[in-house]
């Protein structure tokens, strides 16, 4: 992850921790070096809320937390609102969840690595 990226994802106050895991996730599963996210390999919503949970250590005070897929999809218009994703589903097969990260690639464009 680049500077400007990490910037605009981790460093922004405001961006609740559960889309920056979930951003994380989409760029971890992101095609290559093109931004595309779900087209060659398919995303799930269990598949972001297995990467969203959390289960504490046993006999930590701490509670599990579980996600809805109402809750994550939340997370996914967060995350497009803030221009971090573009929804890119229309273009391929109906149903599928395919997204665009601009900012996984800008930098590897511009020839840094990132």
């Amino acid at each position: 992850m680049h500077k400007e990226e990490f910037e605009a994802v981790m460093m922004q106050a405001e961006l609740p921790h559960e889309c920056r895991l979930l951003y994380t996730y989409l760029r971890h599963h992101r095609d290559g070096r093109v931004g595309i996210v779900g087209a060659s390999r398919q995303i799930s919503y269990a598949g972001i809320r297995e990467h969203l949970e959390y289960t504490p250590s046993p006999g930590s005070h701490h509670t599990s937390k579980n996600y809805s897929r109402d809750q994550v999809k939340r997370y996914l218009l967060r995350l497009k609102s803030e221009g971090l994703i573009v929804a890119m589903s229309e273009q391929h097969n109906r149903g599928s969840m395919v997204f665009y990260l601009p900012l996984s690639v800008c930098a590897e464009n511009e020839g840094v690595k990132g």
